[in-house]
């Protein structure tokens, strides 16, 4: 729903609505004293956020150069690593109150975000990509002098970018489709290759594992020997910290070494970490007996193994550390770039509400598997996710083209099917 509606009141517009649900999801959650309720408040805030998810990122690619294309979009994932980073530590900090605080205050926190936001739009100009879409060509043209800084409208860089996107524009009117229907068609733009790259990817991130770790990480982290749960919710917040604080490195070469070859590398080392973990918890895991065997607070399955080697336990949690570090530095902001780079304007909000549908989709599919692999196969879950990481760089290397410091009606028809 996000792309053509997103289409159709513009992206300010769409923006501050999500804003709005997301507001009235905050306050169904904390004004609420049923499962129903709650479970309804979560319903329209999840919804805000598939909302923020499409059109941010979209954006964000529309208002920007392509020499700082990568670094802008990436800001997105950075944010949501600070959320991450924020909700970790506040429930750490409500974990012993013994009140109805302990769940108002991180559910109720939730509402600053989008009130600044709603605020903040006021300041931030509309798309011109989008404006020029619309017909309204004056005003796009001073938004984008606007944001490239310049004196005047004659500015030949200026005039250059304000033709090419009318030239885009025009194209797109004269031979492009912009249903749904058109992003699995091949036609002369090859949308469906644009949309199998790009749902690819969304899923590719998921299956790194990487939200396994995060949603479960109380319970690896207490397998791993920190018996304590409010132990292990500090941990939780140190890893949200090093995947924080592991985005920002990103901004200094996401622009420069190209998107393929960030994925290819990242992929690796995530790959090295996990099969690393995987090694260490298996040639050091006892069973527990069984009067020991317990649930962690919050989790569905047992904690039936433990790490009782004090070196053991600490080289998994550095692992551990380094896979976020690296997921962060590389997959965690390409998911969000590439497939913003990749469609034409006419269906780039409809491509990017497809691809981000994927993620989340994937998302729900390896919360649920998670806990089967833990449960069933032990260490050999680590395993799993190291060797789908190194199929995944594979495939990246081999049929992702690059996209690195091009226009985006140059990375567009780079997947045409003349090219």
């Amino acid at each position: 729903l996000s792309g053509p509606i997103g289409d159709k009141v513009g992206r300010k517009r769409f923006v501050f609505i999500a804003c709005i649900i997301h507001t009235i999801g905050t306050i169904t959650q904390c004004a609420g004293h049923t499962f129903a309720t709650f479970f309804i408040g979560k319903l329209i805030a999840g919804f805000s956020l598939g909302m923020f998810s499409v059109m941010c990122p979209l954006y964000q690619s529309e208002i920007s150069l392509p020499e700082h294309r990568g670094r802008l979009i990436s800001m997105h994932q950075f944010g949501v690593t600070i959320g991450f980073c924020l909700a970790f530590w506040i429930t750490y900090g409500t974990f012993d109150m013994r009140n109805k605080l302990s769940w108002s205050i991180p559910l109720g926190i939730q509402i600053a975000p989008p009130v600044v936001l709603m605020l903040g739009l006021y300041f931030i100009p509309e798309s011109p990509r989008w404006l020029i879409y619309q017909g309204r060509f004056s005003e796009a043209k001073h938004i984008l002098r606007v944001l490239r800084a310049k004196k005047d409208d004659d500015d030949l860089e200026l005039r250059m970018e304000y033709t090419g996107i009318i030239q885009e524009r025009n194209y797109d009117r004269k031979y492009s489709s912009q249903s749904y229907k058109s992003l699995i068609e091949e036609g002369i733009d090859n949308n469906r290759k644009r949309t199998i790259l790009g749902v690819g990817l969304h899923i590719m991130t998921q299956l790194t594992g990487i939200n396994a770790l995060l949603f479960y990480l109380p319970y690896i982290l207490e397998s791993t020997g920190i018996a304590e749960s409010n132990s292990a919710l500090l941990g939780n917040g140190i890893s949200g910290m090093v995947n924080m604080l592991a985005t920002i490195p990103s901004f200094l070469y996401i622009d420069r070494w190209g998107r393929r070859r960030i994925m290819v590398i990242g992929g690796i080392a995530m790959a090295t970490c996990m099969i690393i973990i995987a090694a260490v918890q298996g040639a050091y895991s006892i069973q527990l007996p069984a009067s020991k065997v317990h649930v962690f607070p919050g989790s569905v399955f047992p904690i039936t193994v433990y790490i009782n080697d004090s070196r053991a336990s600490f080289c998994v949690l550095v692992f551990l550390c380094l896979f976020l570090a690296c997921f962060a530095l590389s997959w965690g902001s390409m998911g969000w770039i590439y497939p913003a780079e990749i469609y034409p304007q006419s269906i780039r909000a409809k491509g990017l509400g497809v691809t981000t549908g994927a993620s989340y989709a994937t998302s729900i599919f390896v919360s649920q598997l998670a806990p089967v692999l833990f449960r069933d196969i032990g260490w050999g879950t680590y395993l799993f996710f190291g060797l789908i990481c190194l199929i995944q760089s594979y495939i990246i290397h081999c049929f992702y083209p690059e996209t690195r410091v091009s226009l985006l009606c140059v990375c567009c028809s780079s997947f045409s099917v003349y090219d």
